[in-house]
């Protein structure tokens, strides 16, 4: 009986609702998303920050099928837990970082950092992602701001991985840039 207990309990904390997670600073929140670039993704753990909306890489291409050895295929009893996409190794490295710094540009080429002043508009999207295959995904956080050295992009369109609440996380983001303006 205490293993169904156990159980239950386990496979409860894994499909709870990811982004209901929060830092020890409230101003600060994060969330999991895959984002294409050209035809590859990488996957970035998103920090949301009084003053910024920071993407760390945390993991390469994601593929559905690993039949050629490439990139990670991720075990499909795992697919709506968003951690489950990170690469743990990849994602230690920004233990004890200022993710306000621009040291975290140094750290990965790929990663960017939004100035929350400099945002033009956020909004989400359901419409189906061409790519995704099997991989369940809460939407779509569609962001314009101005193209910068450390947003090298003017557009950021960042899935949702896994199982997360997309309303609450917008609402975050909004409310954080309405501070901004």
């Amino acid at each position: 009986m205490i293993y169904k207990t156990l159980l239950i309990v386990f496979l409860l904390n894994i499909y709870t609702n990811y982004s209901d997670i929060n830092q020890d600073n409230s101003n600060q929140f994060e969330f999991i998303a895959m984002e294409y670039i050209g035809m590859k993704n990488h996957i970035y753990r998103v920090v949301v920050t009084d003053t910024h909306i920071v993407g760390l890489e945390v993991n390469g291409y994601i593929s559905v099928s690993n039949k050629l050895n490439i990139g990670t295929t991720i075990n499909k009893d795992s697919l709506a837990n968003p951690e489950a996409y990170v690469d743990k190794m990849m994602d230690i490295k920004y233990d004890n970082i200022d993710v306000d710094s621009a040291d975290i540009l140094k750290m990965n080429p790929k990663n960017f950092r939004i100035l929350r002043s400099q945002i033009e508009s956020v909004n989400l999207s359901n419409k189906k992602k061409f790519g995704m295959g099997y991989y369940p995904y809460s939407g779509r956080v569609i962001i314009k701001s101005e193209k910068t050295l450390e947003n090298r992009k003017k557009k950021r369109d960042l899935i949702l991985v896994g199982n997360q609440d997309e309303q609450m996380i917008l609402e975050k983001i909004k409310i954080n840039s309405d501070r901004q303006h």
